[in-house]
């Protein structure tokens, strides 16, 4: 790191220190009190957000509640160095310190940013990111590999929901407002026995979208309709031993109708897309205490089936004399099979002698199916692949007390990775590779703080690309390796926290995607992603929590990130060579600001603003997403078990973007010879109501 970056880092931590006791105030209940212990239940560690030896963030219900959020789409933005990307019904790729995917077609992917949902490995389906009857979300960022395998390259979003209690207990919550906003969620525990407890937990979201469809007269084309039903049954095997079994159906039938000729919004589509997930999960753990500590063993399946379909020429017959139509659309059924055995010793206690050690050590496995088929107009037959990824690993962490205070944390993961592909064109590919990982931590703590220092690596597999259209230099991509260096410090006093951590990424073989175009023997512009690798990449950066409760009555607070995300000596497909670039969906700013007063006994009020300085959309065009920022608010009025909010969303009607595209002409009125930038829209403003019952 140069003196010039150093000296950036510096005036934006004491910056961003200044900013975050003027923000504005929002109640996150779990947070509000920092003495209370909020374990990050991602980490192999077992400790809390404020002691793990890297950067963390834990959403919890109530912040989750005062956001009315029913998708990770919705919460993300409140941590520091997180983007969403959408060209879809909903932002559902993730890019944590700029790192991670922004689409998929037809090519198979590997994500960056894993996505776990209660034990269930769900990374590469964004969809199934709802927020039922949600404890807290947690956002694990930097390689990830010694829990997380090739899921945890640049991180892991990790979802966690209520257990089942043997104390009748439950909530019901429902919210009306614009756009037809209806939102209804319910949970309920009970004990069905001595031995057995069980938890219900049903949600219905729908929402028009914000789109308006002129050639079609509907205003729903864009719409949300997500239904997600949950069952958990723990029972008591014996004092020592349990078993917990989990069921979860997904049902998404979201509309997809985002692009518009001249970017205002409204659509001329006549064949109005679709972004469906359907999915089935069942969930088994079966854990046993023992003298030495425990034993557990996971097992998961999850069946999703997907139709992800647009308008390509995003209007309609007779528009113009020069148009065209078609439409795109993929079919996707996936399989997903994961089993892990797990064993770790007690946790050690605070006050334990030097040399005195924690450990955990498992085996994992996970194996993939699936089948895609592309239905587009202009090919002919419909394009068909299959891909098998299994992977298998081995893993474990130590942490050894050091001296007093101080403790060393060591992780590594080997792990077996293997493809195999085939597609109807006759491409037939397999990759065999072993890949390596872990991690490397220096803690010291105190009553109230944390400092630590540590090294981590991660890593995700190669692949390839499967159109045979790409040029033979780029049909392959190798490995990537993430080397993660980072210091931080976590402070906990009576009235809050703070915690700061400073990254610096060192990426190898990094994994780009880019975009071929070639005109078909239809005249039509078909686009290709690619990807493929750059020599190096290069991510750093600052993260700032705080939080702060004056009084019983107030609170406020900020999450900021700065970033500089860069990758160097990449090949494009038209063969220009790329000395150094910015990183697609990496702000250099990034923030949360928040707040929450409590007027009196019954009312309170609570505000927040979300913001991102402009930024790159992809690595293959140069077209930027604006600045902007989002401020929302609540007011609500608590007697007894029952809360009532009216809230706001995007209060300031801001036009944002949460796609955006360039690099050619979609447009027959210039007879697609002039490149424009084209935007999807993010939510306008949106007033609405609430009423949660909590028993």
């Amino acid at each position: 790191m140069n003196q010039h970056t150093a000296s950036i880092f510096s005036k934006t931590a004491i910056a961003l220190a200044c900013a975050s006791l003027c923000a504005m105030p929002v109640t996150y209940a779990d947070e509000t009190h920092s003495i209370e212990r909020i374990i990050v239940q991602g980490d192999l560690s077992g400790l809390s957000v404020d002691e793990v030896a890297h950067s963390a963030t834990v959403i919890g219900a109530e912040a989750i509640a005062q956001r009315q959020a029913s998708h990770i789409a919705d919460v993300l933005a409140t941590a520091a160095n997180v983007s969403l990307t959408s060209g879809a019904s909903r932002a559902k790729f993730i890019q944590i310190r700029g790192i991670g995917e922004r689409s998929q077609f037809s090519e198979p992917v590997n994500p960056s940013v894993g996505i776990i949902l209660d034990g269930w490995d769900v990374s590469g389906l964004g969809s199934l990111g709802v927020l039922v009857d949600t404890a807290q979300v947690e956002v694990l960022r930097g390689p990830q590999a010694t829990a997380f395998g090739t899921s945890g390259l640049a991180g892991v979003i990790n979802i966690v929901t209520n257990p089942a209690t043997d104390t009748p207990s439950g909530e019901l919550s429902v919210a009306l407002g614009q756009d037809d906003l209806l939102e209804v969620k319910s949970a309920y525990s009970q004990a069905l026995s001595d031995d057995v407890n069980v938890r219900v937990a049903l949600s219905q979201v729908q929402n028009n979208g914000f789109v308006k469809n002129t050639y079609l007269g509907l205003d729903d084309t864009n719409g949300i309709n997500e239904s997600a039903g949950r069952i958990k049954l723990d029972w008591a095997l014996s004092e020592a031993s349990a078993l917990a079994l989990q069921v979860l159906k997904v049902d998404i039938n979201n509309g997809y109708d985002a692009f518009s000729l001249d970017n205002d919004n409204v659509t001329l589509s006549d064949q109005p897309g679709k972004d469906h997930t359907n999915a089935s999960g069942v969930a088994l753990n079966y854990t046993r205490n023992m003298d030495w500590g425990q034993v557990s063993v996971h097992g998961g399946f999850v069946d999703a089936s997907s139709i992800y379909a647009y308008d390509e020429d995003w209007t309609h017959p007779g528009f113009h004399p020069w148009e065209y139509a078609s439409v795109d659309r993929y079919d996707r059924d996936r399989e997903t099979t994961t089993f892990e055995i797990k064993a770790q010793s007690t946790r050690l206690s605070d006050t334990a002698d030097a040399g005195a050690m924690q450990w955990v050590a498992g085996v994992f496995y996970k194996d993939t199916e699936e089948g895609l088929e592309r239905i587009y107009t202009y090919a002919d037959p419909n394009f068909t692949s299959y891909y098998a990824p299994t992977q298998v690993s081995v893993f474990g962490q130590v942490d050894t007390v050091l001296a007093h205070n101080v403790s060393l944390e060591a992780g590594l993961r080997m792990e077996q990775a293997k493809i195999d592909y085939a597609d109807n064109n006759g491409f037939v590919q397999s990759n065999d590779e072993t890949l390596v990982g872990g991690k490397l931590a220096l803690r010291y703590t105190l009553p109230t703080s944390t400092v630590y220092a540590s090294i981590a690596r991660g890593y995700k597999m190669g692949g390839f690309n499967p159109d045979q259209r790409v040029a033979d230099a780029q049909r392959i991509f190798t490995a990537e390796y993430n080397w993660n260096y980072e210091v931080g410090v976590k402070s906990r006093f009576e009235q809050g926290h703070v915690r700061l951590a400073a990254f610096y990424m060192d990426r190898k073989n990094t994994q780009i995607s880019d975009f071929s175009t070639f005109v078909n023997d239809a005249n039509v512009t078909e686009f290709l992603d690619v990807i493929d690798n750059a020599d190096n990449g290069t991510n750093r950066g600052l993260e700032l929590e705080t939080l702060w409760t004056p009084n019983s009555a107030v609170t406020i607070g900020a999450n900021v990130g700065y970033l500089d995300a860069t990758f160097s000596g990449y090949t494009k497909t038209d063969g220009s060579v790329v000395a150094e670039q910015t990183a697609a969906q990496a702000p250099k700013l990034s923030y949360h600001v928040f707040g929450d007063i409590q007027l009196d006994e019954n009312w309170g009020v609570n505000v927040q603003v979300d913001g991102r300085s402009k930024h790159r959309f992809s690595d293959g065009h140069d077209v930027q997403n604006p600045a902007y920022a989002l401020v929302s608010a609540t007011l609500r009025y608590t007697v007894g078990d029952v809360e009532l909010q009216a809230f706001v969303s995007n209060l300031l009607d801001k036009a944002y973007y949460v796609r955006g595209f360039g690099g050619f002409s979609n447009d027959p009125r210039d007879y697609y010879e002039t490149p424009e930038p084209y935007y999807q829209w993010g939510e306008g403003r949106r007033f609405g109501v609430n009423a949660r019952y909590r028993f």
